[in-house]
């Protein structure tokens, strides 16, 4: 009996040490992720004016808030897909430009807006599968780039002016001649860096560019339309009807930087230990 017991443990002992030391990318497919950062605007609203003066100090003071949420799956060593969501507090205001007639036209805005992407990453640094990791194994990093639908709604976010309320849709202002819609295809991209704290948990860095569809994110695109009364009391720059308001032959875009904590989950099935043969069937 003594002797069944002590085989019964060394068996488990040695089941769990193979376990242990065999590891693999194909361990942990799943990861999920949570985290947040800054986002910065640049569309008809420009802080830098159009990169002609080179970066401004106002562009980096202006960040505004983001939170993101996604789920990984690891298709090989170097590949993963992503899905996320992101929520971006998006702001613009054209006192912070230093173009003279941007100022003059005096058109701020704020949008609550959501992201929801799919995303393929490649990991030029790859993650490190390991027993045991020193320092620089737990470092990885990765470019991605994807393509996903971004929400957008401009709202007035300066004082009341006349019939114009702090958090009046500009859509519904119908400040320019044309319309658009509440949403566009955005594709972001960029680099993202990773560190593990341990075999399953990340610290995640990651700075993206993210280009949309649109031209109109800001309110801004086309010409002066006086027919409405909110438009009429944003005419800051006392422009006539049909006078050029927006539109630099450009779409918006918007950047991000984001932190995020990681979990990895999932795995390989620990090996079958049979302690019996089957018997044969003749």
């Amino acid at each position: 009996m003594k002797k069944t017991i002590v085989l019964l443990l060394l068996a488990i002992f040695s089941v769990g040490t193979v376990s242990a030391q065999r590891t693999s990318w194909k361990d942990s497919r799943h990861s999920i992720y949570l985290g947040g950062g800054l986002n910065w605007f640049n569309g008809d609203i420009d802080p830098t004016n159009g990169g002609e003066d080179g970066p401004s100090f106002k562009l980096l003071k202006n960040g505004s808030c983001s939170f993101t949420a996604g789920y990984k799956y690891k298709l090989s060593e170097r590949f993963s897909f992503r899905l996320s969501a992101l929520y971006s507090k998006i702001t613009g205001d054209d006192a912070d430009s230093k173009d003279l007639s941007h100022q003059k036209r005096g058109v701020n805005f704020v949008s609550h807006s959501f992201e929801f992407d799919a995303n393929l990453d490649f990991y030029f640094i790859k993650e490190k599968e390991k027993a045991k990791y020193h320092f620089w194994d737990r470092w990885s990093s990765y470019i991605f780039v994807g393509a996903g639908l971004l929400t957008y709604n401009p709202k007035w976010n300066g004082n009341n002016v006349g019939s114009v309320k702090k958090g009046d849709k500009l859509r519904d202002l119908k400040t320019e001649t044309v319309g658009y819609h509440k949403a566009t295809l955005a594709v972001p991209g960029g680099l993202g860096l990773k560190f593990l704290i341990t075999k399953k948990v990340s610290l995640g860095m990651e700075l993206a560019v993210r280009y949309t569809t649109s031209d109109h994110i800001d309110d801004l695109h086309g010409f002066y339309n006086f027919e409405t009364q909110g438009a009429k009391d944003l005419n800051f720059a006392g422009a006539s009807q049909g006078a050029r308001r927006g539109g630099d032959g450009h779409n918006d875009w918007y950047s991000t930087l984001l932190f995020n904590l990681g979990i990895k989950f999932g795995g390989a099935k620990p090996p079958m230990i049979h302690f019996y043969h089957r018997p044969k069937y003749y």
